[in-house]
């Protein structure tokens, strides 16, 4: 996993100062690497807590095969968060799994884990979105 800040005018992290710290917005950009395959759309979910991972995410989004190979912006808050990335091969909108449960279809986490067996858990694949992060490199 790659943290990194950017200095170019699109990936500039844009900041509020309130009386408040607790919504600061910050744009965040997200870049995908090494997808296995060049057929099917690409689903994000991105997950603020760990009462929400796997659940119940703060950020969809759907990309095209074509669209993944550039830089993709959220607008979120600075905070914590976990992304999970799968790569929908046969069109059907979701992450299918064979009858043990095993993803089927390629997917990773913002921990960039390679696992094979278990789930991910919200501990190993958070990271912190700040005035020093707001890029995040994701690696299938």
């Amino acid at each position: 996993m790659k943290y990194s800040r950017t200095n170019t005018a699109e990936s500039v992290q844009t900041s509020v100062i309130t009386t408040s710290t607790l919504c600061i917005p910050a744009r965040f950009s997200l870049s995908l690497k090494n997808l296995p395959s060049n057929n099917g759309d690409i689903y994000i979910a991105i997950y603020n807590s760990e009462g929400t991972f796997m659940n119940s995410p703060c950020a969809v989004r759907k990309v095209s095969r074509e669209e993944s190979e550039s830089i993709i912006n959220f607008h979120l808050t600075m905070g914590v968060y976990s992304v999970l990335v799968f790569q929908d091969q046969n069109g059907d909108g979701v992450l299918n799994r064979n009858t043990y449960g095993i993803p089927t279809e390629p997917w990773t986490t913002s921990a960039n884990t390679g696992r094979t067996t278990g789930k991910p858990t919200w501990s190993e694949t958070r990271f912190k979105i700040d005035e020093l992060v707001d890029h995040l490199e994701i690696e299938f």
